[in-house]
């Protein structure tokens, strides 16, 4: 989870509690008739640590460098390392 730039996810508390102590902003997919989900979403917002978006508006959603979404403490040319533990991976897995 540390090594995210962001995490999308739904309103579940494990894995927004692992991201928000590891310092990793969040876009929350909400799910309509999750009652229990609202208080968690609004909190997060109010604190700026999680931006919402419906799922009906997920379906079309495009990450790129237009997004203006991310409202939380995300800082676009953050070191991207997926093509070194991608490689890391690979090297475990060919041993």
């Amino acid at each position: 989870m540390a090594a995210c730039d962001f995490f999308i996810t739904k309103a579940g508390w494990g894995t927004i509690g692992e991201a928000v102590a590891a310092g990793v902003p969040l876009l929350i997919i909400e799910r309509e008739g999750m009652r229990e989900d609202k208080n968690t979403v609004e909190y997060l917002k109010d604190k700026n640590l999680a931006d919402a978006i419906s799922g009906s508006d997920f379906k079309d959603f495009v990450l790129d460098d237009k997004n203006t979404f991310l409202k939380t403490t995300y800082k676009k040319g953050q070191r991207n390392a997926v093509e070194e533990i991608a490689g890391d991976i690979l090297r475990l897995i060919a041993y």
